[in-house]
């Protein structure tokens, strides 16, 4: 986006730029579901929000590409193949994180809407 506006539009600008990087991590998993001895990776939040809130906007950018790290499960159990993509789960994971990209679109484009709203005047 480029414009800073608040913290929590920081938070939810960040937000879509870790589900975005999610959705291409899910999407590889996706494409190699018939690859043999293909591990899936997913994306690791543990502390995402909790070392974001309570800091400057620096450090909170810094804290959520710190927290939000891709991680290869080397020790999922594959099938004949050796590969351990979990197609349903794979699909549901895409699925969950459509949705919360789209919240957080949504999210912000209402801030922005509002934002409109008082700069008009009406």
């Amino acid at each position: 986006m480029g414009i800073e506006f608040d913290n929590t539009t920081q938070l939810l600008e960040r937000s879509l730029d870790v589900r975005l990087q999610r959705a291409g991590v899910l999407a590889s998993n996706l494409a190699n579901v018939d690859t043999p001895n293909f591990k899936p990776s997913d994306m690791r939040f543990e502390g995402f929000l909790k070392e974001a809130t309570g800091a400057d906007a620096a450090s909170q950018h810094r804290a959520m590409a710190d927290s939000a790290e891709i991680v290869t499960d080397k020790d999922a159990p594959g099938g004949l193949d050796g590969n351990a993509v979990d197609l349903d789960q794979t699909v549901a994971n895409i699925t969950e994180n459509s949705v919360r990209y789209n919240t957080a679109l949504e999210l912000i484009r209402r801030k922005l809407a509002l934002m409109s709203y008082a700069a008009s005047g009406q």
